[in-house]
């Protein structure tokens, strides 16, 4: 009971400073974001036993020259395909296992995978000449529902396995549960906050769950081949902040895809 308390504490901790700083404008939420990706880089290096220094300081040149609005929309196009690649990468890996040996590719994989994705956080935010706090609201909602849902579903139903060498844990009843949950929430939310087009609202629904889910299993298979448990300890009974962004962290550059569409051919 003890465990559980500290569990709901810190994870309240972690969803309420999200909340809030995205309503508190871009400087905030720059720097709440930036520092929970700074310590998810930390543990990710940990995992693949590298220095961090060097995707420490791309994240923040990053973080930094989007704040200002210094990237051009060439630049930003190029860096979500290096980010796209590198993600479809990792999916691949999940099913087509190759090892990751060597420096140079272990941060190579860092720039492209989790330092360009978390990037793509704050990009679907804004800077701080116009941000728009209500899509990354719904998109973090849908991310804690559907994993939240996931995991309560398939713990009481879940008997088909989802990718059992990786996750024994993960459940395909859990996956539709999820699917099922956030398409529900989706619903609720339009109807709750009308300032998101439906359409938008639709086809996150309809794609988060099994980004989600993905970048999930991403994290728990560098985990598996590190032998640890959780990527950190810093949020007690959840892990690190690895653990916390994994899904968020493979979501963002795709929705940022999906929006970037959505917006053209409207």
């Amino acid at each position: 009971m003890k465990d559980l308390k500290i569990r709901a504490l810190s994870g309240l901790l972690y969803v309420g400073l999200i909340l809030v700083s995205l309503f508190q404008g871009p400087l905030f939420f720059h720097l709440v974001l930036g520092l929970f990706s700074v310590l998810a880089l930390i543990e990710f290096h940990r995992l693949l036993n590298t220095s961090a220094i060097i995707s420490l300081l791309l994240l923040l040149g990053l973080y930094s020259a989007h704040f200002f609005a210094l990237l051009s929309p060439t630049l930003m196009l190029g860096l979500l395909y290096i980010t796209i690649v590198s993600c479809l990468l990792l999916s691949y890996r999940l099913y087509f296992h190759f090892p990751i040996t060597g420096g140079l590719f272990k941060h190579i994989l860092s720039l492209g995978y989790l330092v360009s994705s978390c990037f793509f956080i704050v990009a679907l935010y804004g800077n701080k000449n116009f941000y728009n706090p209500y899509l990354l609201l719904s998109i973090y909602s849908m991310t804690w529902v559907n994993n939240s849902a996931a995991y309560f579903v398939g713990s009481r139903f879940g008997k088909h396995p989802l990718l059992p060498t990786i996750s024994p844990k993960k459940s395909w009843e859990g996956f539709w549960g999820g699917q099922l949950f956030v398409c529900l929430f989706a619903f609720g939310f339009y109807l709750l906050v009308p300032v998101m087009e439906v359409k938008i609202l639709a086809a996150l629904s309809l794609f988060i769950p099994s980004l989600a889910t993905i970048g999930d299993l991403i994290q728990s298979q560098f985990k598996r081949e590190a032998g640890v448990k959780d990527s950190g300890s810093l949020l007690p009974g959840h892990g690190g902040f690895y653990d916390r962004m994994d899904s968020i962290i493979y979501i963002a550059p795709f929705v940022y895809l999906l929006h970037e569409i959505i917006i053209y051919v409207s």
